[in-house]
């Protein structure tokens, strides 16, 4: 689209487009400070010729200021790509101007607008400061040679996260396309999958991969093909996030052996993403060991072919962090998420879905630390994201709720936390009809939690059992989050309910020797939990020399991962002292 208008209007002395926006008081400042310097988009970058338009994104909002942007370009510059999609948009009103990934702009004035109410920030296009982004740009280029050129606008509406407008747009050019074009339908269906798949919509993105295979396998006998290695990836993502662990690594293992057919001794990225995706396999069924080791694989081969820095190599340290957080790794948790959201930081903008991941990561991490106003600010952080991208319903903002809801359980606000975990659970629902993922699962759990706090025994112990149904339809029987909730059974029934401590001690000993070999260590914070209720058990039968020993070993592993005011370490400590006493 560029290169041809920018043959038609190549006379054209100068453009003048518009954008609004809202932004933090501390991003005006920084950029009043850079006056007279460059800056640049690490993003397509949406702007419109009319001001009208403009002004309606331009308002404040919370604690943001509105600001208007005033962006003077021309077709000369030879860095700066940009088109007039007004002919291709879904909205042609909004007389859109799109630019590419990277383009440069210097800061002329920035001023208080009295009249519009707005901060008004002029820019220039620009040909300097292009050394930065080379790299990027060629690597854009080889998934570009990829892309059936009438593919591409609807996977740049992808790529900022404009999953609507791209599912619109896909839906139009399936009624463009003959029905003896099988090539370009199959490739079609396969985005607008992807369309319909980060729009929450599994099972119509599912029947769409399998429409493209179809296609590819049977119809057009294709056996090595990009197209083809790339919808295998697809569906081997939308099975694991539809909970069928076994049929995703079907699909990423015939991926990743296309892939090995296809680019032989060659750098490609989808290699690195395929092995990612068996890795989040691997993390699934919990084996946190190989997962590791797949994530490490992919992100030594991200670093071979990508900048220093970019959103997939971040998205490779957000994985390692996922592992080493389930691993009870806390401390190494932290450090790769922060490496990671810095990254983020400077590859994405702050409403991209990846921002809502790593924080929602981030999140759960300073949860199990105990750090727990940091925990919600960050849940909240991703809420809000995950909002300005999805539909209410969406199970991302399911997921952000529900943990939520453990914050307001933790300061003992019951209702107020119930409410979080049962809209949540709704949601969920809505998305996975069978009631069979693991989203339901730990949802119920969470409400088994909040009824076992209260006291409520019996409903707790109701709720973990149907979370309990749904893992053992999902899992092998020593998958670390059947032995978390057997660990919690056996609280709720035979140490609270029965009184049965010889029973609960029986249970408690199995499930120690199921976790130290799943987790292969001794210093995990499930074994944790499960050593403090075995040590109460003996305490009750007066057995207090063992006590004693798991309560110690419990400290032992408390001590390194935890807040020093964390409950659980507070809880375990007095344990310890009313032993001694």
């Amino acid at each position: 689209i560029y290169k041809q208008q920018r043959q038609l209007k190549h006379d054209q002395s100068e453009l003048v487009v518009y954008r609004g926006q809202f932004m933090t008081y501390d991003e005006l400042e920084k950029l009043k400070s850079n006056k007279g310097n460059l800056i640049s988009t690490n993003c397509f970058f949406s702007t419109t010729t009319d001001i009208n338009v403009a002004r309606l994104f331009a308002h404040n909002y919370q604690h943001k200021i509105a600001v208007l942007f005033q962006i003077k370009t021309n077709y000369n510059l030879k860095n700066i790509i940009y088109a007039d999609i007004e002919n291709y948009s879904t909205i042609p009103d909004e007389k859109e101007v799109l630019f590419h990934i990277g383009a440069v702009f210097q800061i002329n004035r920035i001023y208080y607008d009295d009249k519009l109410n707005v901060w008004s920030i002029q820019l220039s296009a620009s040909d300097n400061g292009q050394g930065h982004i080379e790299q990027y740009l060629k690597l854009q280029e080889i998934k570009l040679q990829e892309t059936n050129v009438n593919i591409l606008f609807g996977r740049i509406l992808i790529d900022i996260a404009e999953y609507s407008r791209s599912e619109i747009y896909f839906r139009k050019l399936l009624d463009t396309l003959s029905s003896n074009d099988h090539e370009g339908r199959s490739i079609c269906y396969q985005y607008l999958g992807r369309s319909l798949h980060y729009s929450g919509k599994l099972d119509d993105a599912l029947q769409y991969y399998e429409l493209a295979k179809h296609i590819q396998t049977d119809i057009l006998n294709l056996h090595a093909n990009v197209n083809c290695a790339y919808n295998l990836f697809y569906l081997g993502c939308v099975n694991v996030e539809k909970g069928d662990y076994n049929l995703a690594m079907t699909y990423f293992q015939d991926a990743y052996d296309m892939e090995r057919i296809l680019f032989k001794d060659q750098d490609h990225s989808l290699i690195p993403s395929t092995l990612r995706g068996i890795a989040w396999v691997y993390d699934k069924k919990g084996d946190y060991n190989n997962s590791l080791k797949y994530h490490w694989q992919a992100l030594e081969g991200n670093k071979k072919i990508l900048p220093c820095v970019h959103s997939l190599t971040a998205d490779g340290l957000s994985s390692i962090s996922n592992i080493n957080h389930r691993q009870g790794n806390y401390q190494k948790a932290l450090n790769y998420a922060l490496q990671a959201f810095d990254m983020y930081k400077q590859s994405v903008p702050k409403t991209h879905r990846a921002f809502g991941d790593i924080t929602s990561l981030l999140g759960d991490i300073y949860y199990d630390i105990g750090n727990f106003d940091c925990a919600l600010n960050n849940y909240e952080y991703a809420l809000n994201v995950r909002k300005h991208i999805f539909n209410f319903n969406h199970p991302l903002i399911a997921q952000c709720m529900d943990a939520i809801g453990k914050i307001y359980r933790i300061r003992k606000e019951y209702d107020k936390a119930l409410s979080y975990h049962q809209e949540s659970l709704e949601i969920f629902k809505q998305n996975f009809t069978n009631n069979n993922h693991p989203s339901i699962s730990k949802c119920l759990f969470h409400i088994g939690n909040v009824c076992e706090d209260r006291r409520q025994l019996t409903d707790a112990y109701i709720y973990y059992q149907q979370s309990l149904a749904i893992r053992q339809n999902l899992y092998n029987y020593k998958h670390p989050s059947i032995l978390q909730l057997d660990t919690y059974i056996t609280h709720v029934l035979y140490f609270e309910q029965e009184k049965e401590y010889d029973k609960a001690i029986d249970s408690y000993r199995n499930i120690l020797i199921d976790q130290k070999h799943v987790f292969q260590q001794d210093e995990h914070p499930n074994i944790a939990l499960t050593l403090y209720n075995l040590g109460l058990c003996y305490h009750r039968k007066q057995d207090y020399d063992n006590a004693y020993v798991c309560f110690q070993q419990t400290v032992d592993i408390q001590k390194p991962r935890l807040n020093e005011n964390h409950s659980s370490l507070i809880r375990t400590l007095q344990a310890i002292k009313n032993l001694i006493d």
